[in-house]
């Protein structure tokens, strides 16, 4: 049987981000028929925001639009963000219930999505939800977390669809160790109804399921002590049911006693056990036994164990026993003991113990219960381990300055995820357990350290992070002024640090750029765009773009000068430009081998001083311009 509760869940509120900073929806409006949901964002929420009290009003079949802005509440980085609208009242955002994405950077400009509402969607009140995750993907996991970002529900009202309603009053009248009984009330006229049942938290359509066509049923097959869900959905006709009630309940125990103790497996996982009703056997090991109940576990290959009552809502104890006869107590030997954890998880005074050198194959007994006489007890989360003291092993990665990586990425062959990380030449780099901020390490080799420490020993594992700088393109100079002669070499057209080896572009699209060659005899004058762009094969590409300034000097080194003189010259930098005559309007540039321009001015007397101190050795041209009149001598610079 396909289980039409394939799609059925309780809405997931532990989606979201964990930081309340940077990326966030910026403002939600949906104008209904008769209300509207109308919200602006920031400062930002961890978790789900819930703003269901905020309600629009809508009629199957109609269309509506809802205008969005996705924002930061700090800084700006890339973002993915989705929207969905629970029509079916399944308490479930299906894929096929989204109603827009979009990617970007924030701020956006205003996203409007049209959207209308199926003809058979469910009559009632359902959320909508509208998730932005900093550096996420499409398609978005309504149910996801992640570190920056917002989740925020909203309620929509729905009337003139499918009017199939839910179950109401469904409870469990009595259980034992192995059964309950439960029943319910019709939501209208339907006369079947679609049951599913499993574990506490079993996935709708993974459960066992069946119709029934009676309003109360006894699930046999249960094991005592835990807990489980039972779900029932009303059916009013083909294709047209309702959403699903839910109920959890736990059986009664039947691990009372150390002989009927509930194997558990040495594989990590969690399971949900109960102690209300648990008394104490006359002359039960232990240190302090409190309305104890019993489990065992099969030691691994490794002989070591972790027993962990991690999220625990009520103080509680545990103690571990060998024996080779459950019913005597007097062969009992204690084999570790606790009303603490080792390793600071969240709970009530949760308690942990670390068993090491067990015999493999032996079966361990162990108790859990409360640590006051006076506490009932109550759920036990109980999580049984193997703990293991391999480390992994690390690789060697390369990142960009200001990364931030995941050092996880980088470990492989890992069985313990319980030791720490560690960067010894700053402890501060390492933050949320295992990301490492690039910017604060040196541009060198770092080594950082994942250490495995318990009870029954340690081991550790290293990996090696290359932090690059981003490529260095230089700055612009500005004007970059040259004469048409010959050709330039691009370079000189950057100042400051430059990683040589990049490429240029020619981003005018001359055609007579080679390398970083120019051959600007060729070009008119006028101003020309070169992007040169660098790389280290870690960082984003680095560029900038330099613009030439060309000259039409043509025959200007032709033009021998008549009417002005330089001395001395040769010179050292320094020297004296005279000129003839009527001395009006008159421009000095003094240019290099290559045309480019490297030093200008006005000059309005007929003797001149000019001090170049920090010119190179070399041949230059002195050029005067006077209106249409161009007059050059050659200048030697020798130091």
């Amino acid at each position: 049987m396909t289980s039409p509760l394939a799609i059925i869940s309780q809405y997931c509120t532990l989606a979201g981000p964990s930081s309340a900073n940077d990326s966030n929806i910026g403002s939600v409006s949906l104008t209904g028929e008769t209300t509207s949901i109308s919200y602006t964002g920031c400062p930002g929420v961890i978790g789900l925001e819930d703003q269901t009290t905020q309600v629009a009003d809508v009629i199957a079949g109609n269309t509506y639009s809802v205008d969005l802005v996705y924002g930061t509440c700090g800084g700006s980085y890339g973002n993915a963000a989705e929207v969905w609208i629970d029509f079916n009242g399944n308490q479930n955002f299906d894929a096929n219930e989204s109603i827009g994405t979009w990617v970007g950077t924030p701020t956006s400009p205003s996203v409007t999505y049209s959207f209308t509402v199926p003809s058979n969607a469910l009559d009632g009140t359902h959320r909508i939800r509208v998730m932005q995750q900093e550096s996420g993907a499409l398609p978005l996991d309504p149910c996801g977390t992640f570190i920056w970002g917002s989740v925020t529900d909203f309620s929509i009202t729905i009337s003139g669809g499918s009017s199939c309603l839910p179950v109401s009053g469904l409870s469990t009248d009595g259980f034992s160790a192995d059964s309950v009984f439960f029943s319910w009330s019709a939501g209208g006229t339907e006369v079947e109804w679609f049951v599913e049942w499993g574990p506490q938290g079993f996935t709708p359509g993974m459960g066992t399921s069946y119709v029934t066509t009676a309003l109360n049923d006894t699930i046999t097959g249960t094991t005592s002590g835990s807990f489980y869900d039972i779900y029932v959905q009303s059916i009013c006709g083909v294709g047209d049911s309702s959403g699903a009630n839910i109920i959890s309940f736990n059986t009664s125990i039947s691990n009372d006693d150390a002989c009927n103790a509930i194997m558990v497996p040495v594989d990590g996982s969690i399971n949900m056990f109960t102690s209300i009703g648990a008394t104490v056997q006359p002359g039960e090991p232990g240190s302090t036994p409190n309305k104890t109940v019993w489990f065992s576990f099969i030691a691994p290959a490794s002989g070591n164990v972790a027993i962990s009552t991690c999220d625990i809502s009520f103080d509680n104890e545990l103690e571990a026993f060998k024996t080779n006869d459950c019913s005597d107590f007097s062969s009992y030997t204690s084999l570790g003991y606790a009303d603490y954890n080792p390793w600071g998880c969240a709970g009530s005074h949760p308690a942990g113990v670390e068993l090491c050198g067990l015999v493999p194959g032996d079966t361990v007994l162990f108790w859990v219960g409360p640590w006051s006489t006076s506490s009932p007890g109550g759920v036990i989360p109980l999580q049984v381990y193997e703990l293991s003291l391999n480390a992994g092993v690390g690789d060697t990665t390369s990142a960009c300055a200001g990364d931030t990586i995941n050092l996880w990425d980088n470990l492989s062959n890992n069985a313990n995820q319980f030791g720490a990380w560690s960067y010894p030449s700053n402890p501060g780099v390492v933050f949320n357990d295992s990301l490492a901020n690039t910017g604060d390490m040196t541009f060198t080799s770092n080594d950082f350290y994942y250490i495995v420490s318990n009870a029954c020993g340690a081991d550790t594992a290293s990996i090696e992070v290359n932090t690059f700088q981003p490529a260095n393109t230089g700055t612009p100079i500005t004007p970059f002024e040259v004469c048409n002669w010959g050709n330039i070499y691009l370079y000189d057209g950057l100042s400051g640090t430059i990683d040589i080896g990049g490429n240029w572009n020619d981003d005018t699209g001359t055609g007579l750029l080679t390398g970083a060659s120019l051959q600007v005899s060729a070009l008119n004058a006028g101003s020309y765009q070169f992007t040169y762009t660098a790389s280290n094969g870690v960082c984003a590409d680095a560029s900038t773009t330099i613009t030439v300034d060309l000259f039409d000097c043509t025959g200007i080194d032709e033009t021998v000068a008549n009417n002005f003189s330089v001395y001395p010259n040769p010179s050292a930098g320094v020297f004296t430009i005279e000129i003839d005559g009527h001395v009006s309007n008159i421009e000095l540039s003094i240019l290099d081998l290559n045309g480019k321009r490297v030093y200008s001015q006005r000059i309005d007397s007929n003797k001149t001083n000019i001090e170049l101190n920090a010119i190179a050795v070399g041949v230059y041209s002195v050029v005067l311009v006077s209106n249409d009149t161009v007059s050059v001598t050659k200048l030697v610079v020798s130091k």
